[in-house]
Formats: C-alpha cells, sequence, structure tokens
C-alpha cells in the first residue's frame, strides 16, 4: 500500500478534533517514487454549460442586496460568481437558460437591472482550454495535477540542495498536498504562498507555479535576493481532489471530494478552518458550493494542512492566499467588519503591493479587510493564520473582474501571475 493511502486509512480511522492535533516538527520531504496521486471515485459524466449566461446585477441599497439574496436562496440551480455582499458592489450570477426568464422577472420585480457578461458558459470553457499532453509542463496553459507535481519535482532536482518538495497535507481521495520549500539558508523567516484552495480556480494554482518558477530560476536581482531572504513554501494546489475533478468532469467545481449526503459531494475548503467557524457566509445546505463542512476542521484537507502549517507559524513573515478572480487584496478579518489589531498597518501593506501589482500591466486592486471589501466570510485560511499569531496574513484576488471571471483563457495566465510575483514582492517589501 503507498505511504500516501495507509496514512489516510489512519487518519480516518481516528482522525483527532482540530485542537488535538500534533504537528510534526519539520516538514515531510517526499520521495516521487512513493507518491500517491489518487483517483476519484465517483465516476461522473462530464457536466456541460452549454447556454449558461452569466448576469451582473448592481444592487445599490440594503434591500435590494436581501432581495438579491433571497433569489439565490428560492433557486439552488443559481451560481453566485460573485454573491451579494453590500449595496454598490457588483453581483455576478451563473444562471441556466431555463431559469433566465424567471431570474429577470424576479429581478424586474426588485427594480433591479441586468447586464449579459458571459452568453455562453461552455464556449467560454473550451475557448479558455487548450490541448495539451500529459506531462508537458508549460505556462501557456492550464495543467492537471500529476503533471504539476511533475514539473515541480524536475524544478526541484535542477536547483539543488535548497529546494525540496514536500507534502503540507492529505486529501480525501489520497492525494498529497505538494509543495516546494525553498531555503538557502536555516531559520530564516518564512513565506507561505498558496493557490487553488477552490477547484475552480485555476489560475490562481497557476500563478503559485509561476511564483514558484521565478523564485527558483530567475535572473533578475529583486527576485533572486527575496528568493534567498526567506524560506518559501509554496503550495500551487491546496485542494488537488477539486481541482483534478473540475479538469476531468465539472470546470466550475470549487470544493473538496469528500462525501457529505448520499448525492453531494464536498466542503468548501476555505471555510472549513476553525477561527469563528460557520458564523458568516455560509450555507447548511450540503450541495451548495457555500457548504463550510459539517464541523470545523471535518475535512482531511484542513486538518493535515494545519498540522504542516503549525511549526511554521510562529517565523512566519507573511502569508499570501492566491485566488481567482475579483483583483483584490484582502487581508483579516473576513468574518467581521471589526476591525483587527493592526489594520492600518496592515492596509499600509496592502497599498505598496497593490501598487506594485499593477506597475507592469495596469491592472488595479481593491484593498481593505475582507469583511469590508468582499463579503463577510467565517472559516477561511487567513482568518485562521492571523489568529495564530501571523500578522500579515492577505488573500490576493489575481485579474480579472469578471469579463472572464474563473474562466481566464491561458493566454493571461502570465501577465496574471506576473502581477501575483509583483504583489507580492512589492508586500514583503512593505513589511520589511
Amino acid at each position: 500500500m503507498h505511504r500516501a493511502a495507509s496514512l489516510l486509512c489512519l487518519l480516518l480511522v481516528a482522525a483527532p478534533a482540530a485542537s488535538e492535533l500534533t504537528a510534526a516538527e519539520a516538514p515531510v520531504i517526499v520521495d516521487v517514487e512513493k507518491v500517491a496521486t489518487g483517483r476519484s471515485t465517483d465516476e461522473a459524466p462530464e457536466q456541460r454549460y452549454d447556454g449558461h449566461l452569466v448576469l451582473r446585477v448592481l444592487p445599490r441599497t440594503a434591500a435590494e442586496v436581501v432581495g438579491v439574496e433571497e433569489i439565490l436562496y428560492r433557486d439552488s440551480e443559481l451560481d453566485a460568481w460573485r454573491p451579494p455582499s453590500r449595496p454598490g458592489a457588483e453581483v455576478h450570477l451563473r444562471v441556466p437558460p431555463w431559469r433566465l426568464d424567471r431570474v429577470i422577472g424576479d429581478l424586474a420585480a426588485l427594480s433591479l437591472n441586468h447586464t449579459l457578461v458571459i452568453q455562453d458558459v461552455q464556449r467560454h470553457i473550451d475557448n479558455a482550454t487548450r490541448p495539451t499532453v500529459r506531462g508537458d509542463f508549460g505556462f501557456d496553459n492550464y495543467h492537471r495535477i500529476d503533471t504539476i507535481y511533475g514539473w515541480m519535482y524536475q524544478l526541484a532536482r535542477e536547483s539543488g540542495s535548497a529546494a525540496s518538495v514536500v507534502s503540507g497535507g492529505l486529501s480525501s481521495e489520497g492525494r498529497h498536498i505538494l509543495g516546494v520549500r525553498l531555503a538557502h539558508a536555516p531559520d530564516l523567516p518564512v513565506v507561505i504562498v498558496e493557490g487553488g484552495i477552490l477547484g475552480r480556480e485555476w489560475p490562481s494554482t497557476a500563478a503559485a507555479a509561476f511564483v514558484l518558477d521565478q523564485l527558483v530560476a530567475s535572473s533578475d536581482p529583486e527576485v533572486r535576493r527575496v528568493a534567498r531572504a526567506y524560506e518559501w513554501h509554496v503550495f500551487p494546489s491546496v485542494n488537488p481532489d477539486g481541482y483534478e475533478y473540475a479538469h476531468t468532469t465539472d470546470r466550475l467545481w470549487s470544493k473538496s471530494r469528500s462525501r457529505t449526503t448520499v448525492r453531494c459531494y464536498g466542503t468548501d475548503l476555505n471555510r472549513n478552518f476553525p477561527h469563528q467557524w460557520g458564523s458568516a457566509g455560509v450555507s447548511w445546505d450540503y450541495c451548495s458550493n457555500l457548504f463550510p463542512g459539517a464541523r470545523a476542521a471535518s475535512e482531511l484537507e484542513t486538518r493535515t494542512r494545519m498540522a504542516y502549517l503549525k511549526p511554521l507559524l510562529r517565523r512566519t513573515k507573511a502569508f499570501v492566499a492566491l485566488h481567482s478572480y475579483g483583483q483584490h487584496l484582502a487581508f483579516p478579518w473576513s468574518h467581521t467588519a471589526s476591525r483587527a489589531a493592526g489594520h492600518d498597518g496592515l492596509l499600509t501593506v496592502a497599498a505598496a503591493s497593490a501598487e506594485a501589482f499593477g506597475r507592469r500591466h495596469g491592472t488595479r486592486l481593491t484593498t481593505g479587510s475582507w469583511a469590508e471589501t468582499l463579503r463577510p466570510v467565517s472559516g477561511t485560511a487567513m482568518d485562521w493564520v492571523h489568529s495564530r499569531a501571523v500578522a500579515n496574513a492577505f488573500s490576493l484576488g489575481l485579474r480579472d473582474s469578471g469579463a472572464a471571471a474563473f474562466l481566464l483563457p491561458a493566454d493571461q495566465i502570465v501577465p496574471a501571475a506576473e502581477e501575483a510575483l509583483d504583489g507580492i514582492l512589492g508586500l514583503l517589501k512593505a513589511i520589511v
């Protein structure tokens, strides 16, 4: 039996509560020959989105925000790509064609107009993804998880002793959550970068991989300096099951792949962390994309990620979770609009990072606390890390603002990833 599979069985039989986990004192170095990538046990037909539309709605009053929330509550077939949050903030709704007339009528009853953003979601899915050869890695396309993992091993082998592939956790289907630890000296301050906590956010996974590639191979003096100044832990996909399922079966799948009921799978891993779990921005419908799990840290991914991160947090200088889409740089808290300690300092750092982010391609970021910038959401990885005394914890939402949304074309991977790298470098420069 593979090491990952045997460890998975052990954790499933006797998984401790989140507060009872004992973290290992050092990261696990993974042997390429022994990694279990895992396989889904759910053989579902491909989910298609022919004729699905994405509408933009702009509620201007609190009553209109509530009205849009009620439309979503009544109809489980609608998917809020950008959920209602506050007056003046856009809402993006994916609408099946057979629901369109009803949704337009419901919006009209609220005196709300709508704008068509995407006319055919499936066409965008098809156009955003190029055919690729398994195992052939580059930043001109989105890749399957095993291709990314293979590239990470090659990168580590070619970079000498400073880089090593590490397992930052396990998934419910038995995959390692693989990352690369890059350290040119002992006891350096730590920077953690993660992507892909939601399966459909492919650009965030690609951007994390690009950041890693540049830290190892860039000839830019500033990138090389920063690469050597910190101990880096970079994880392109912290939800490998969801990411793989979004490639094989449902491009818009976001959650994990654990079975929650007879007919529903998955938990939103970015609502499953223990800090203020279940207190804001969740749905208790097991089938919802916003389902936070049956309890705090219910997911194997969450528990094993926490175990990996805990020994690092006392040395962590910055934690950056990459997301797509939205063009935001948010910081704690996500669960409440009450300001975190050090709010003004975080705002200053975010402003410097946003300036660096936009310098190369002119893309603008919105900055502020998550709850104020986006909407209140509890159980996020960012809030949990910040609650463990890491001052500089951020969520960086990559391009775009909604025209392509989750379906960013492959030819925009590199500019989006360059912006992510620039933003992270600007952030670190501001907090030194």
